[in-house]
């Protein structure tokens, strides 16, 4: 299959460049509780850079058929939205439905990238990706973990207002926070590189 080089680069420039400004503005949001007004900002902010990363992986969907698949399940990701919420069990379930698609999401990208790299013949690269990839599925079991542990403290204790009943969910979210850094910069590194490599 012939692909487009310079469009899939630009693209996963885009998603790059995008998932760079929510970072920024998610870590702007603790000044934002000092000055109230950059609330606004910061909200503006994580639209474009979730606008920008969208149109990247938009403009790939033609390129391969895991960018496509990576598209229509964003598309679900939008729906399922719709419903999540932790407020109820249904919602709570849209919302693990969620979770699950946004991996499936960066699964497809890697798997599309991948697919690009290996007609260009960069093994090494496409090792990145599959690194990138095996960090997203472990800090998305790190995540569901966290999530266990927290919940079968609140059931044993009966609150989670204690001391000792607030330890090991804590342990458990800092944990899953770090990993959850580390498979983010992982995939950020990857689409950065994927994309220098294509142009």
């Amino acid at each position: 299959m012939e692909y487009n080089y310079e469009k899939v680069a630009q693209s996963l420039r885009l998603m790059y460049v995008g998932n760079i400004i929510i970072i920024a503005s998610i870590l702007c949001t603790i000044l934002a509780w000092i000055i109230p007004p950059l609330v606004f900002l910061v909200s503006m902010a994580v639209l474009g850079g979730t606008v920008i990363s969208l149109v990247g992986l938009v403009k790939l969907r033609s390129e391969h058929r895991a960018y496509r698949n990576a598209v229509i399940t964003l598309v679900i990701v939008f729906v399922v939205g719709l419903f999540a919420n932790d407020e109820t069990i249904f919602g709570a379930l849209m919302s693990m439905a969620q979770d699950i698609c946004n991996l499936l999401i960066t699964y497809f990208v890697i798997k599309g990238t991948n697919a690009v790299l290996q007609s260009k013949g960069a093994a090494g690269q496409m090792e990145l990706g599959k690194k990138a990839w095996r960090w997203q599925f472990i800090s998305f079991g790190a995540a569901f973990l966290s999530g266990g542990i927290t919940l079968l403290c609140l059931l044993l204790s009966g609150s989670l207002l204690d001391f000792p009943s607030l330890i090991l969910p804590l342990i458990s979210v800092f944990a899953s926070l770090a990993i959850s850094l580390v498979a983010l910069v992982y995939y950020l590194r990857y689409l950065k590189q994927s994309s220098e490599f294509l142009i």
